[in-house]
């Protein structure tokens, strides 16, 4: 009976897609949603609150499980998609707890036992305060209250509640502090950023598209690899951004959600805004324009008067990375989107103007695959018949990594050191390795032949003379080199970023102009939890060939996270914010709030926040 009586105060997400916060016909955020006026703040009962939170949880569960594996003939060799055990057993516990939940609002005749709820709100500085009540009528959802708080700060909530038929008791009052702080979270960088491969909403495939995912292993390479053309009756998937590949099921959105809740007195409530671009790199992404779609002969962007080729203007092949997020010269028609000129901008200028004059509590940043060259150099590998040995592209790539990657870093490190509010914390993202990892944790194994993969099952006519398993699939050889590859850009980006802080450091202390006031953190342990989910294994976190045509349309989601695969990134760098926010609490409170400090005699002061300006 105790947990019945018990109450929950709570601030409803801002979950960008729920609020409606991109308007993806101008590929810019609004600025209500970047500068919010209002957050609802919620009171409802804890056994309530459980109830749908737990609801919700199972909804999300079910709903990021890939579609069971299509049997018809002629599909690749992949195995089935299948739920991790740790996940089904998750979706059972929370069924459970769903049940005992219900079974005990049954037992107590719950919804008849309680009258009215109530919620008081004072601010600490006088500027708000207002009152609001539920009276039950019929079911439990009736008895909870949302008030509409103004600003951020130190707030004073007094609810009370009253039992039927109990008019000569009074009612039962419960009062609390709550300190609310909405966090800024902002993300820039490549497709492992962006969510490629995890369309918001899957196109519906016609006939045509389900015959091209089909396509044997070899004839799926050639199609990767020479750019294929597809069926013009395709209908679109869904995306936050079509002209990114960004979508709301990417890792950093997933991880800004997991952050709410309290933290000791803090009420924690996330704003992200992501910027990332399907093929973005460090100079074409980051600090300058992306313009994607180069004309080999030239090095020139594909140009037809002030426009950019046809062949990327089709609906189905949007300029991906090209675009900028102010830029309303966008055309976008049932047929073409493309851009009219090329007054474009990298993301970092992107954000500061979306920004304004709000500070980022954490920038997430994906970034050197594409600068390295490791994923081109990963599909020539995959690539039969082009001439291009792994050992070549070992070579080219690990020089790369390691006299230019940290070069890159620093480069980004000093222009996040010139925005007018830098952010407060860096996470830099790793790269999984295990692309072909199998089996066990105690008995990790390489697993190779299979989809694209599978040189046994390939196209006999398109076979050369003296073809072998090392020409067509990915041999032990060209699977150990991709991983050390991952590996070495892994260390390389861990290095970088504890040079960054030294170096940081430094400046601070030789400099009064100039101060760097954030921090790089990695997100750790991310080439770990792929390890056995490899594209091959009993359960890969990757997206297959096949399944990226179906879902998007086309090549692009390849060897990307899947929605697994999403939901372990995620969780690493939700934790990596979390800690930071246990651990350095007192920086985040908001700007004016005085926090009260026994161990100084019974003084305030102010708060890290209120001392550097920001708010």
């Amino acid at each position: 009976m105790t947990e019945i009586n018990q109450f929950r105060f709570s601030i409803e997400s801002r979950h960008p897609k729920i609020l409606n916060a991109y308007d993806a016909s101008l590929h810019r955020y609004k600025q209500d949603y970047i500068l919010p006026s209002q957050w609802n703040l919620k009171l409802s009962f804890e056994i309530e609150d459980n109830l749908r939170r737990l609801k919700n949880e199972l909804r999300v569960l079910k709903n990021s499980l890939p579609p069971a594996e299509d049997e018809r003939p002629g599909r690749h060799s992949r195995p089935d998609i299948e739920v991790e055990a740790v996940i089904e057993q998750e979706i059972q516990e929370k069924q459970n707890r769903i049940d005992a939940l219900q079974l005990t609002i049954n037992a107590h005749d719950f919804w008849f036992r309680i009258e009215k709820i109530g919620l008081t709100v004072n601010h600490a500085d006088g500027t708000q305060s207002v009152s609001v009540t539920s009276t039950q009528d019929s079911t439990i959802n009736a008895l909870s209250c949302i008030v509409q708080l103004k600003q951020e700060g130190k707030y004073r909530l007094t609810s009370f509640v009253k039992r039927k038929n109990n008019a000569a008791i009074a009612p039962t009052q419960l009062s609390k502090p709550m300190t609310l702080k909405d966090i800024l979270i902002c993300t820039i960088g490549d497709s492992y950023a962006s969510g490629e491969g995890n369309p918001d909403e899957s196109l519906t495939p016609t006939s045509a598209i389900r015959d091209y995912a089909d396509m044997l292993p070899l004839t799926t390479l050639l199609a990767i690899r020479d750019d294929f053309e597809y069926t013009p009756e395709l209908e679109l998937a869904v995306w936050q951004e079509p002209l990114a590949h960004r979508s709301y099921i990417s890792a950093p959105t997933l991880a800004a959600e997991q952050i709410n809740g309290a933290y000791s007195d803090l009420q924690i409530v996330s704003t992200h805004v992501s910027f990332a671009r399907s093929g973005a790199g460090m100079q074409r992404g980051l600090l300058a324009p992306n313009l994607h779609n180069i004309d080999p002969r030239n090095g020139q962007p594909w140009l037809v008067g002030s426009n950019f080729h046809p062949r990327f203007k089709r609906r189905n092949r949007r300029l991906l990375g090209g675009w900028i997020g102010d830029n309303q010269s966008v055309v976008e028609t049932d047929e073409f989107s493309y851009l009219d000129d090329l007054t474009q901008k990298g993301q970092m200028d992107e954000m500061q103007a979306a920004l304004g004059n709000r500070r980022a509590d954490f920038l997430v940043v994906s970034i050197g695959g594409n600068d390295s060259g490791w994923i081109p150099g990963f599909i020539d590998i995959i690539t039969p018949f082009n001439g291009i040995t792994a050992s070549h592209v070992f070579t080219k790539v690990s020089n790369f990594i390691e006299n230019n990657i940290e070069d890159h870093i620093l480069a980004l490190n000093e222009r996040i050191s010139l925005m007018p509010l830098q952010p407060r914390y860096v996470l830099l993202m790793l790269y999984p390795n295990g692309f072909f990892g199998a089996g066990a944790a105690d008995n990790p194994q390489t697993k190779r032949n299979c989809g694209i993969f599978d040189a046994v099952n390939l196209v006999p006519d398109l076979l050369p003379t003296g073809a072998n398993d090392s020409m067509l699939g990915i041999d032990i050889e060209e699977a150990e080199i991709i991983k050390k590859l991952a590996i070495l850009l892994n260390a390389k980006l861990r290095e970088s970023a504890t040079n960054q802080n030294t170096r940081n450091k430094l400046i601070n202390r030789l400099s009064t102009t100039n101060q760097r006031h954030f921090e790089w953190h990695v997100v750790d342990n991310i080439d770990r939890d792929f390890e056995i989910h490899g594209y091959c294994s009993d359960h890969p976190w990757f997206v297959g060939a096949g399944e990226s045509f179906l879902k998007q349309g086309d090549w692009y989601g390849l060897l990307h996270p899947n929605s697994t695969g999403q939901l372990a990134y995620a969780k690493r760098i939700a934790e990596k914010m979390s800690a930071i926010l246990k651990n350095h609490l007192e920086d985040f409170r908001p700007k004016e709030f005085h926090h009260f400090d026994p161990t100084a005699g019974g003084t305030t002061h102010r708060s890290a926040t209120e001392r550097d300006g920001s708010a």
